[in-house]
């Protein structure tokens, strides 16, 4: 699962990247439905690559019956309030797309 959660959760802020591997990983870890993997899948849910943005929110959905989109603060609350550690505050910054 380390290696999983290692591509789901590369980034590079300086350039555009091809996101297939990303969101791969993203799809392999919704099926795992690890506590472990949360934070990081709330981190993605409002990537801006569609396919990881979806299967992260579906991931999301299908492990917690719940539904909050893009939205990661409603995710986070939602996680704090099972007794969960809360989330890294930089896991919740607003996604950026790298420069041009």
């Amino acid at each position: 699962m380390a290696g999983l959660v290692k591509v789901a959760g590369y980034h590079d802020a300086t350039r555009d990247y091809e996101c297939r591997p990303k969101w791969m990983a993203v799809a392999a870890l919704a099926r795992q439905e690890s506590d472990q993997t949360v934070p990081l899948l709330i981190s993605l849910v409002d990537h801006g690559n569609q396919n990881t943005r979806l299967w992260a929110q579906a991931a999301l959905s299908r492990k917690t019956s719940q539904d909050f989109r893009q939205d990661k603060q409603a995710w986070a609350k939602w996680w704090e309030g099972q007794g969960h550690t809360a989330v890294n505050a930089d896991l919740l910054k607003p996604w950026q797309a790298p420069p041009q």
